[in-house]
């Protein structure tokens, strides 16, 4: 039977010692009106130097709130104060412990306050401060500040600020400040601050700021700030800034900043994208996007897009566009594009310039090129080192050879022009308006060689029309083919004489 001793200075003594430990646990105490009870019989008995249930404890008082010291607990209902163990106890997990819990594994089923074990601290629930010079564990919940020797987990619910030497784990989740030497682990969610000497990993989404040695994945989203010495990986998507010494890789849209020594892939690509080598998006790339040797899309490519090596998009390639020496587009090229050797697109539309050549199916805008710009439709500005030729050209032309089958606008060729079809000024040494061939073709459709004609200006030292229609010719020896005798060729100036 429970010996009960009434004295009131021992028992103003105890109030005094426990009281802010009871405030602090209070707000947790909630009324039962049935209560749960341990499947064995539990020690029932033990000292208690005070009145009421409140004093100073020895042995297995099993409710009572003040001072209580036991070797092994076992059966434990409440102890509203100061819990104080020796050894490992044996039953613990409907106890309530609302204050201090001192012992070498402290334990209950819900620890509210202050909890400090030489080796550990364990309970289903655990609320407050709690310290383990091996770790802290919980089944339900850990929250507030944990901090264990190894490792702090829990198997659902981890919060607050948790600082482990190893690891640091929680199955539902894992929120607030989490430090841990070796690695971080979820089956849910990560948010809050996160620091791992080697990895972390999550289930579900990772927010906030997270850093580790080695690397960073999420199965679900990451947000906020991402650092990883080795690599970071997300299937759903990333946003915010994201950087790993080698790779970053997202099986959904990567938006914000994003740097990565080697490379960078995901499904897609906005804002500011920065790889040592390469990047992929694999919808799209929007934004600044910069790579030391290449970058690709199978979609768009849109904003600014810098590649030492190359840059290809499936898609069309939008804004600004330089690379060190090529760019190509299956679809339309929009806005100022620079390559060091070569640029080929569907449709080309804006300012485009290479050290080599430019080739596309339709070219409108100013296009330079250091050797040759070759398309079915050319519109607009074109210069190039050698070479332009167009199935159709409209615009200003210079280059030393220009070869057109329709051309409309002004040539400026130091070396020759050969044109089917001329309507506008040609100027050259030589300019020849007839057929290539037999036959040839305007687009879909068949130009036969009695169809060509001149109806514009030809200036040069030989100018030389198959068929003459309203134009006219200007230098040395002009010749109209279709003329009558004697007006085929003439001096200085020629027309259509029939």
């Amino acid at each position: 039977m429970q010996t009960i001793i009434h004295l009131s200075s021992i028992f103003r003594a105890a109030i005094l010692i426990v009281a802010i430990s009871i405030l602090s646990g209070m707000g947790n105490v909630v009324a039962q009106t049935e209560k749960e009870t341990y499947p064995d019989p539990k020690p029932c008995c033990g000292l208690l130097m005070g009145g009421g249930g409140v004093g100073i404890g020895f042995g297995h008082v099993q409710e009572m709130t003040g001072l209580r010291f036991n070797w092994r607990d076992d059966g434990l209902q409440s102890v509203n104060g100061v819990n104080v163990t020796f050894w490992v106890p044996r039953e613990n997990y409907l106890s309530t412990v609302n204050g201090l819990s001192l012992g070498l594994i402290p334990e209950a089923g819900s620890m509210n306050g202050v909890s400090l074990g030489v080796l550990g601290v364990t309970g289903n629930k655990i609320h407050g401060i709690s310290m383990g010079l091996l770790g802290v564990g919980a089944v339900d919940e850990i929250r507030g500040i944990s901090i264990g020797g190894l490792g702090v987990g829990s198997n659902k619910k981890l919060s607050g600020i948790s600082i482990a030497g190893f690891g640091i784990g929680g199955r539902d989740y894992i929120r607030g400040i989490s430090l841990s030497g070796v690695g971080i682990g979820s089956g849910g969610p990560i948010s809050g601050v996160s620091l791992a000497g080697i990895g972390m990993g999550a289930g579900s989404d990772i927010t906030g700021i997270n850093i580790a040695g080695i690397g960073i994945g999420s199965g679900g989203k990451m947000a906020g700030l991402n650092l990883a010495g080795i690599g970071i990986g997300a299937s759903g998507g990333m946003s915010g800034i994201n950087a790993a010494g080698i790779g970053i890789g997202s099986g959904g849209p990567m938006t914000g900043i994003n740097v990565a020594g080697f490379g960078i892939g995901a499904d897609g690509l906005a804002g500011l994208n920065i790889a040592g080598i390469g990047m992929g998006g694999g919808d799209y790339l929007k934004g600044i996007s910069a790579a030391g040797i290449g970058m690709g899309s199978s979609g768009p490519i849109s904003g600014i897009a810098f590649a030492g090596i190359g840059m290809g998009a499936g898609g069309g390639i939008t804004g600004v566009s330089l690379s060190g020496i090529g760019t190509g587009s299956g679809g339309t090229m929009r806005g100022l594009h620079a390559a060091g050797i070569g640029i080929g697109s569907q449709n080309i539309e804006g300012i485009a310039w290479a050290g080599v050549g430019i080739g596309a199916q339709n070219i409108r805008g100013l296009a330079m090129a250091g050797f040759g710009i070759g398309g079915a439709n050319v519109t607009g500005i074109g210069i190039a080192g050698v070479g332009i030729g167009g199935a159709n050209m409209r615009g200003g032309f210079a280059a030393p050879v220009i070869i057109a089958d329709n051309f409309q606008g002004l040539a400026l060729a130091p070396a020759f022009t050969h044109i089917q079809n001329l309507n506008g000024v040609v100027i050259g040494p030589v300019n020849l308006v007839r057929c290539g061939g037999k036959n040839n073709f305007d687009g879909d459709n068949l130009i036969r060689c009695n169809d060509t004609s001149s109806n514009g200006i030809q200036i040069g030292l030989y100018n030389y029309a198959r068929k003459m229609g309203n134009g006219m010719q200007f230098g040395l020896i002009n010749h109209v083919r279709s003329n009558r005798k004697g007006m085929r060729v003439l001096p200085i100036f020629n027309r259509k004489f029939e």
